[in-house]
């Protein structure tokens, strides 16, 4: 999936780094809709970011949870609009981002799709200095080997 957003990552100039801490543990999810749920949090990060920034993808196990969070060097989310970024058209506006094309339905559909999939998703973010968005999903407990 890096690779698949490696020239929207080049074209805005933006440095893409896995970051994995530790064996990554099975989780029982639909591969397609993670897949989906990854796409719109890292091209969010890219699309967001200041010229030459950075998109830090990590990946550990905490506790009894697969955590990914996908952390921007970018313009941030205004505090008074945060309440509002996994609402339906939602779309944040700050300086910086207003030529960011977009539907505002990315965030809406990855905490749908975490929530069908016993996932969690959370954000931190600061005006001016970046988001960190979090996604997590219970690991499973028998590894089946077939």
């Amino acid at each position: 999936m890096v690779e698949e957003l490696s020239p929207l990552a080049l074209k805005q100039k933006i440095r893409v780094k896995l970051a994995p801490r530790g064996k990554i543990p099975g989780v029982l999810v639909d591969p397609d809709k993670v897949r989906e749920v990854i796409m719109n949090l890292a091209s969010n990060d890219i699309k967001y970011n200041k010229p030459s920034g950075t998109l830090t993808i990590g990946i550990s196990q905490e506790k009894s949870r697969l955590v990914m969070e996908f952390k921007d060097t970018g313009y941030g989310i205004p505090k008074d609009q945060q309440a509002h970024v996994f609402q339906k058209f939602f779309r944040a506006h700050e300086e910086g981002t207003k030529e960011v094309l977009g539907t505002g339905l990315g965030l809406f559909i990855v905490r749908m799709l975490c929530d069908k999939m016993n996932g969690k998703v959370s954000f931190k973010s600061a005006e001016g200095k970046g988001s960190a968005f979090t996604v997590s999903f219970p690991v499973v407990k028998n590894q089946f080997q077939f």
